[in-house]
């Protein structure tokens, strides 16, 4: 499998975020679909779907901060250089998931 599917100018599309954003759009389009046959609020999907994948997001960084406790223990409440804390930029960038500007 190729860890980068394509590139659109500076950005770089990776197929792990590719692939984890069209799983968040088919389970949406699957959900509302069958909500809406069984005469329900369909509506309540998207914004399902939507704290779903803030809570994905912030619940894997704050995991990913506890199992590399070691990297953020020291100082963990300054920022960096770029001016992000240091829980948000370390090489698990949020942004590489979707797309990244490549080097």
């Amino acid at each position: 499998m190729k860890p980068e599917l394509f590139q659109i100018g500076p950005l770089t599309v990776h197929a792990y975020g590719f692939f984890l954003a069209l799983a968040f759009i088919v389970g949406m389009l699957v959900s509302y679909r069958y909500l809406r046959r069984q005469f329900m609020d369909a509506y309540i999907v998207f914004e399902l779907v939507l704290a779903a994948a803030i809570g994905g997001i912030v619940g894997a960084r704050i995991f990913y901060v506890v199992g590399h406790w070691r990297e953020f223990s020291s100082a963990w409440w300054r920022c960096s250089s770029s001016g992000t804390s240091r829980a948000w930029s370390s090489t698990a960038d949020l942004s590489s998931g979707f797309s990244r500007p490549s080097p």
